[in-house]
């Protein structure tokens, strides 16, 4: 978890997060979604929409929030719709701000 969340680029892999504590990606799944009980993947992408979500409070463009969070614009418009049934764009437009 620790290594997850000190990776504010979020531009490592789980594998590449695993091999750092000395253990195969395989391994590190089933141990960090024993202990959390959800997969790395899912909590690193919390993570990303968390840390975009802060960028476009700053003000930050979307395409700027996607790309300063590790994710490519099309695929954070994608995940924000699914969460929040909205492109970003157009809730910051609605709301004047985040």
């Amino acid at each position: 978890e620790k290594l997850l969340s000190a990776d504010t680029g979020m531009h490592k892999s789980i594998r590449m997060l695993a091999e750092e504590i000395g253990m195969s990606g395989s391994k590190f799944k089933r141990l960090f979604k024993k202990v959390y009980h959800i997969p790395p993947s899912d909590y690193q992408r919390k993570l990303r929409m968390e840390q975009a979500i802060s960028f476009l409070k700053q003000g930050y463009s979307v395409k700027e929030s996607a790309y300063k969070s590790g994710w490519s614009p099309v695929l954070f418009i994608n995940a924000f719709k699914e969460v929040y049934k909205i492109t970003p764009g157009k809730y910051v437009k609605r709301n004047g701000k985040f």
